[in-house]
């Protein structure tokens, strides 16, 4: 994990993941706030993908729930500095379903269970961050930030590795992550682009952030309100639809899946969409 680290090469969209939290806090800033969940829902029909389109469900493609994420910011202090810490819990299912072999509905053959936990100071440095998984097999990788390089310890079946990494690699496009963008129908910065690790595939991943304007929708038949902003990585575009006050309303990603603020009844997502704020 440490050499591959090494490497920094651009991660390419990655299907059947655990979706972590942090695409929000990208649009509106860092801010405390209480666990927020989202559910992970994947169209049936990609299950299938592997199967001639004539034995596919060509009538009904449900969406499917396949995992969920949550997310939460709080106020701490390490080691004498104030931070805001953000804590993401990610799990996702790996589904199998071939009608082929009898089988009449999907079945988990594997979970993913992922965290990241990351600590941004006062004035917007990110100090450390710690990766875990704990299924498959568990894992955990440390990353401490100085000026030039990143320290990092892995930890699996109770044995530590330590290495220093040399990065050239500009401090402020880690930062840039949680440079507010839009918040309270004000739109502070229309476009960024910012760097995040992967400790998972071992590389770093560069992402563009564009806000494409504001929309107004129904949430569980109730009325919202706020903005599209498309995040492009690689040559895949994701969709977030974050609302006025700062929620991950919903996340439309690149490879098809969506992560979604659950209502309690009814097909996932907002509906009736409309770009703009209107008269």
């Amino acid at each position: 994990m440490i050499a591959t680290l090494l490497v920094l090469t651009t991660l390419q969209t990655i299907k059947l993941e655990p979706v972590l939290g942090g695409i929000g806090e990208a649009i509106f800033g860092i801010r405390p706030h209480a666990e927020q969940k989202q559910g992970l829902y994947m169209r049936r029909s990609m299950i299938n993908a592997r199967l001639d389109q004539a034995v596919r469900q060509a009538a009904s493609d449900p969406w499917i729930r396949v995992g969920e994420t949550r997310t939460s910011v709080k106020e701490v202090v390490l080691e004498g500095t104030n931070c805001l810490v953000l804590e993401s819990h990610a799990t996702r299912e790996i589904l199998s379903h071939n009608p082929m072999q009898g089988e009449r509905h999907p079945r988990v053959v594997r979970k993913i269970v992922r965290s990241r936990k990351i600590w941004v100071a006062d004035d917007g440095a990110i100090v450390k961050t710690v990766f875990e998984q704990t299924q498959p097999e568990t894992f955990t990788v440390e990353m401490l930030y100085g000026d030039g390089f990143i320290v990092v310890h892995k930890t699996k079946d109770g044995k530590k590795e330590s290495a220093q990494i040399e990065i050239n690699i500009d401090q402020r496009q880690f930062e840039n992550e949680f440079l507010p963008m839009a918040w309270q129908k004000k739109v502070f910065k229309e476009k960024k682009s910012f760097i995040t690790l992967d400790p998972f595939g071992g590389t770093v991943r560069t992402l563009e952030a564009k806000v494409y304007g504001p929309y107004q929708g129904l949430e569980g038949g109730a009325p919202v309100s706020g903005y599209r902003v498309d995040v492009t990585e690689n040559k895949g575009t994701s969709i977030a639809w974050v609302t006025d006050d700062g929620r991950l309303l919903q996340y439309d990603l690149a490879n098809g899946d969506r992560l979604i603020v659950e209502p309690p009844v009814g097909e996932p997502g907002i509906t009736k969409v409309k770009l703009g704020r209107g008269g």
